[in-house]
């Protein structure tokens, strides 16, 4: 798979969507794991896509 392509799959809605609820449902939802989890997953993501990218991808995912 090209950059491009992973970049078009990760982009997409969904994805960060899912990514963010999964992620929630392992921790059983408990707040501080919650927060250390979303800050090593963006710190993980960062090393693909742009650092403003995740950010503002992470932040949009809503109820």
């Amino acid at each position: 798979m090209t950059l491009a392509r992973i970049l078009a799959i990760a982009e997409s809605p969904g994805f960060f969507r899912w990514m963010c609820l999964l992620v929630a449902k392992l921790v059983k939802h408990k707040i501080i794991p919650v927060l250390i989890t979303f800050m090593v997953l963006s710190g993980f993501l960062s090393m693909f896509i742009d650092s403003i990218t995740v950010m503002l991808f992470l932040s949009s995912v809503h109820h």
